[in-house]
């Protein structure tokens, strides 16, 4: 068996203009070997538009991780979201992308 590649869960969005947003999600990890175990660089990290960006992890408790994120958006569509490592299984909820000056919500 040949190696999977890497996962991509996203959404696209045009968000309008070129602010600075802030990207975040919750994720725990469901692989076997380190079932509700540390998130890092290594099991997943934040996505956008084509690549994985600066990832920050904050440990949230029972397992879950906080991965949180800044980025420059474009007045066009762009995917959000998050890239899993081959091989890595999690769960994810509260997908957030903020606008950083705002209070409105784009990705939930």
């Amino acid at each position: 068996m040949g190696l999977v590649a890497d996962a991509k869960l996203y959404k696209v969005i045009n968000l309008g203009d070129n602010s600075v947003y802030n990207l975040s999600v919750y994720v725990y990890d469901n692989t076997a070997d380190n079932i509700g175990g540390k998130i890092n660089i290594e099991i997943a990290q934040l996505y956008y538009n084509g690549l994985a960006i600066p990832t920050f992890y904050t440990h949230d408790g029972n397992g879950w991780w906080k991965l949180s994120g800044t980025l420059a958006a474009a007045d066009e569509e762009r995917e959000y979201g998050l890239l899993v490592r081959a091989g890595k299984i999690v769960k994810v909820d509260n997908f957030i992308l903020k606008n950083k000056w705002k209070s409105d919500n784009y990705l939930e």
